[in-house]
């Protein structure tokens, strides 16, 4: 198993002199069959992170989640946050580091992606956060992720199948979109890494 502590994927805007994040996802790539994911990894790493650990079983998928693919799975991208600061939003710059992050980190035919739609500041039991959470389930299924149909929490894609793969191609286009802020603009949001949290 490998973990990407790390801010993994992002996008990054000039100012000035200065970079400055404007996007972050992280994430945790975990290898099958080498330890208990849920009891020695997922509990370990974060609250966020133990979340996912219904979609475990030992040191393997759980048997329902397994079956959402036909082919065996041996590698997890688990997504545990995703942001793209205020200003930029609306570009599909999300998308694009995600299916980037699924095709850099997967291999083509044993991998796997899950994320939660759930907002990490959103009360899923109130009207607000479910319509955050069918907003953001929307988003990300223009990747290419589906519901689990026994974990509907979760979305999902393997890297064995095209839908991850054309929702790349479809974005190819974000990487070389050019979008004009005034530092002004920017200037509230270039905190260093640590600080994207406060993003929200």
């Amino acid at each position: 198993m490998s973990q990407n502590p790390e801010i993994a994927n992002k996008a990054t805007a000039e100012v000035e002199d200065a970079r400055v994040c404007v996007g972050c996802i992280d994430f945790l790539t975990i290898r099958l069959g080498q330890e208990l994911v849920a009891d020695n990894v997922l509990d370990s790493y974060s609250q966020t992170a133990e979340e996912f650990s219904p979609g475990f079983d030992g040191d393997w998928l759980d048997d329902d989640v397994q079956e959402f693919d036909a082919t065996p799975i041996n590698y997890v991208v688990v997504v545990l946050h995703a942001e793209v600061v205020p200003p930029l939003r609306g570009h599909q710059l999300g998308a694009w580091m995600l299916t980037e992050i699924a095709y850099r980190m997967l291999s083509s035919h044993d991998g796997l992606i899950v994320l939660s739609p759930t907002p990490d500041d959103a009360d899923p039991t109130s009207l607000a956060g479910q319509r955050a959470t069918r907003r953001l389930s929307g988003y990300w299924r223009s990747c290419g992720l589906v519901p689990i149909p026994t974990h509907p929490g979760f979305l999902a894609q393997a890297s064995a199948y095209t839908a991850l793969g054309a929702a790349r191609r479809a974005l190819t286009s974000v990487a070389d979109h050019q979008i004009t802020l005034t530092a002004a603009e920017l200037a509230r949001w270039s905190q260093p890494f640590g600080s994207h949290d406060e993003w929200s």
